[in-house]
């Protein structure tokens, strides 16, 4: 059935929106095509016309769950002027994200990737994404420029340690939301002992 780019676009809305939910309920390798598009009031073939694969509509999602992500990162970042500042409000805003949003939090970090037949790029490698998380190793480097971190520290390193802190506290606060964590001072506590280890007093 013919259907104007309004239509379209509200179908491909729809798919999104059907698999998201779908994903989040029972895990990316529990949902089939045919299931999305029940849900999103469609025929199982109308989905080919706008995805390649359940693989490329999942990728779909991540990448608008992280542009948004890194989008209000750099924003905070931005707000500050001191280069110790910038990297704290970075990765806390990073952990408050995942925090604030567990739905997306499920999406992408409960479905690991895999390479389909046809592909040969891992997701965290394709378009800007890469460069895109490296936002936080250059905030580092700058540090180091501006004086304010100590230059013999490894930035990537940093920037892995940084970021792997923001996803096991976020993790924590999803995953086991009963248990009596003590929120707010997670959110900032392991970021602020990384970052005294490696500042310049």
């Amino acid at each position: 059935m013919r259907r104007n780019a309004s239509e379209a676009a509200e179908l491909r809305s729809q798919l999104i929106e059907a698999a998201r939910q779908l994903f989040i309920a029972d895990g990316y390798a529990g949902v089939s095509i045919r299931r999305i598009t029940q849900r999103a009031g469609c025929p199982p073939m109308t989905f080919y016309l706008y995805f390649p694969s359940k693989h490329a509509l999942l990728r779909h999602i991540w990448q608008d769950i992280f542009a948004d992500l890194l989008s209000k990162c750099d924003a905070a970042a931005a707000a500050q002027t001191d280069a110790v500042e910038k990297v704290e409000a970075y990765v806390v805003t990073m952990t408050c994200y995942w925090r604030d949003h567990p739905d997306s939090y499920r999406v992408v970090h409960l479905n690991q990737d895999v390479l389909e037949p046809g592909e040969d790029t891992y997701f965290v490698e394709t378009g800007d994404l890469l460069l895109r998380f490296q936002a936080l190793e250059r905030l580092i480097e700058e540090g180091k420029d501006a004086g304010r971190f100590r230059h013999d520290v490894d930035s990537e390193l940093v920037m892995q340690a940084l970021s792997a802190n923001a996803l096991g506290v976020a993790h924590a606060l999803v995953t086991v939301p009963e248990y009596p964590w003590r929120r707010d001072e997670l959110l900032s506590t392991g970021t602020r002992l990384i970052l005294a280890a490696i500042t310049v007093d």
